[in-house]
């Protein structure tokens, strides 16, 4: 199975000689001999074993090249929707890799922003990515291939590998609390409870030592008081499993005393659990 029939599957052809230089070109980050193979005959939807030619543009490192082939593509009829052998589109192989230029290029093309794969769509890869220790280096990229996916309209109804909601996972895993930011301002539950424990955003956070999540999940309304399916709070997670975090103890302290008061505006939290663009200024919701 070779070449596709025009929606996304693949189909028998006979390689040509112009399809290897294909992947040749990709493999030798040479753009201008990818393009000639095209003008001569190579067609950019084959596939040679599990790979398709857009798949392995999707896996460059090189991220404004990738996308600089993907526009030669492009221009040569190709089917953006193709899966490679295992099933995976170059949406979701780029997100995967935070690599916004290619994310944006085939969003624009008209891409869905939903296509998962194993149940995993491209935003849910890009969350996990961005907090995979081997790509801590990209993490900037991440942010921004989840900004772009949100502004697509991007589906934030998906769970991750383990049940929890995405704005559960986020306020775990993601130590830039712009990532977190972003997803509470697309209008999901701030005190959904979810996960195997009913937990919540703000339990998340507390158990994973995320002071400034925390921060800003108070600030936007989070239920410091709310306990989980063992009937713990945030407060009695972060004593349990941060003991020596004073930032997170002192968030959800504060926390507590705003709902214990009654009080409707926010009691602004310590410096050090705001987020850094916000600090010196009133978080009042």
């Amino acid at each position: 199975m070779n070449s596709h029939d025009g929606a996304g599957k693949l189909t028998s052809k006979r390689i040509t000689r112009a399809d290897q230089g294909l992947f040749e070109a990709i493999k030798a980050r040479n753009c201008e001999w990818f393009e000639g193979e095209l003008l001569s005959g190579g067609d950019p939807n084959c596939r040679i074993d599990m790979h398709t030619v857009l798949s392995r543009v999707a896996v460059m490192d090189e991220f404004e090249l990738s996308a600089r082939f993907a526009k030669a593509m492009f221009q040569n009829n190709a089917d953006l929707t193709l899966v490679d052998g295992y099933g995976r589109n170059a949406l979701h192989l780029a997100a995967s890799r935070g690599n916004t230029p290619l994310v944006q290029l085939l969003l624009d093309a008209g891409v869905s922003p939903d296509y998962a794969w194993r149940d995993t769509p491209p935003i849910v890869a890009a969350v996990m990515g961005f907090t995979n220790p081997l790509f801590q280096r990209r993490a900037p990229h991440y942010v921004e291939t989840i900004r772009v996916l949100v502004s697509h309209g991007a589906s934030l109804a998906h769970a991750l590998p383990g049940g929890a909601g995405l704005l559960h996972e986020v306020a775990a895993r993601c130590a830039d609390p712009s990532v977190c930011e972003l997803i509470l301002n697309q209008g999901l539950a701030i005190n959904a409870a979810d996960g195997p424990l009913s937990r919540t955003p703000l339990h998340f956070a507390a158990a994973a030592g995320r002071a400034e999540n925390a921060g800003l999940l108070l600030a936007r309304g989070a239920d410091a008081r709310a306990v989980d399916g063992e009937g713990a709070t945030a407060a009695v997670i972060a004593a349990r499993t941060h003991p020596e975090h004073r930032a997170l103890h002192d968030a959800l302290g504060a926390g507590e005393l705003r709902c214990a008061t009654g009080l409707t505006d926010w009691l602004d939290p310590p410096e050090s659990v705001r987020p850094r663009r916000m600090r010196g200024r009133t978080m009042a919701h």
